[in-house]
């Protein structure tokens, strides 16, 4: 587990050849901090820095004043976001995750998360956008009053205090974009990105493969999308659940499990993700219908009370959902949620 203290988790010591080739595959020991680099504190292995961020460990206390209050999760890694505006992170970054992720220790003020595919951004409380690995120069970072993001493979999308929406990626997908307004919500699939407006109809723009396509022109009522790989889950202002699926659905799916969601009520959050459909049910119910990996055409349902779920929108196969309770535990898994690790990230 990353936390703010690295000891916890001395694998990553031997996870780059690269970077560890003649270094200690242990936890750095704590007396041998110093500072270097203009107050930056580094630790020393065999003589050597290592290329990433140490922090002191935390103050007294802290784990009993905070707790997690969100996550998020994408490819081989999860997030949560402490109450104290900091991040957590569990996984690998493939693209150099050291430094990426020895920036995001240092976040502060962090008041939401959102992951895509080999990337995460995170919305600060001020509205700004902060992004892992990007250069200064990044067309987000210049983004102001956004209160909700999302990534997808052909677009980041931040919607604004004034209801218009915010895109960097696919030129077809930015100049759609452009023109939306009054929306309360976005969510970016792979090749097409969502956006819910205020009387409940849902704006829709994709890169122009007719393939990739999803269907949402009559959907109403709606408070609430989940764009996947190849199909959308649409939550109804009635706790109900919607879904479309696009064309390449059925060249990559062997049935349509994932869609078949008509009798779910009571439904207060619904992801979409690869041949994965989950929802969360007002009573902290995990509602999962899945198409493909290990569960292969079952429904479940999780008496877990949940506050929060989200599901790895990228990878064929992996059929995980992970889970937040109240008391801002974490957990992952999908018939059920116990005796996970995920509990490690509670601040107490």
């Amino acid at each position: 587990m990353w936390y703010l203290d690295y000891y916890d988790y001395p694998e990553y010591l031997h996870t780059t050849p690269a970077y560890m080739e003649g270094w200690e595959t242990h936890p750095v020991p704590k007396s041998v901090w110093h500072v270097t680099r203009g107050g930056v504190v580094m630790g020393p292995l065999r003589g050597r820095e290592v290329p990433f961020k140490i922090l002191p460990p935390l103050e007294a206390g802290w784990r009993r004043e905070h707790r997690l209050v969100a996550v998020s999760q994408s490819n081989d890694f999860s997030m949560g976001l402490c109450s104290c505006g900091k991040v957590f992170i569990d996984g690998y970054l493939y693209w150099s995750d050291y430094e990426r992720k020895s920036e995001m220790v240092g976040w502060k003020d962090v008041a939401a998360l959102a992951t895509g595919p080999e990337t995460v951004l995170a919305l600060r409380k001020d509205g700004r956008v902060l992004a892992p690995g990007y250069k200064k120069s990044a067309p987000f970072f210049s983004w102001c009053n956004i209160v909700q993001l999302s990534v997808g493979e052909s677009a980041k999308l931040g919607l604004c205090e004034d209801g218009t929406v915010r895109a960097v990626g696919d030129e077809c997908i930015e100049r759609e974009v452009a023109s939306w307004h009054d929306i309360v919500q976005v969510s970016a699939g792979d090749k097409y990105v969502l956006g819910v407006r205020s009387d409940g109809t849902v704006a829709y723009a994709d890169v122009g493969y007719e393939e990739y396509a999803c269907d949402v022109s009559g959907w109403t009522d709606i408070v609430q999308v989940s764009a996947g790989p190849y199909h959308v889950a649409g939550l109804r202002r009635d706790g109900t659940v919607v879904v479309a699926e696009c064309e390449m659905y059925w060249e990559f799916m062997e049935d349509v499990a994932c869609l078949d969601v008509g009798e779910w009520q009571d439904v207060t959050q619904v992801c979409a993700g690869n041949g994965i459909t989950a929802a969360l049910r007002a009573d902290g119910w995990v509602l999962v219908a899945v198409s493909a990996g290990e569960h292969a055409g079952e429904r479940v349902e999780v008496p877990f009370g949940a506050v929060a779920i989200s599901v790895n929108r990228h990878y064929e196969g992996n059929d995980e959902v992970l889970a937040l309770d109240a008391q801002g535990h974490a957990f992952s898994g999908l018939v059920s949620f116990e005796g996970l690790p995920w509990d490690n990230w509670n601040a107490e």
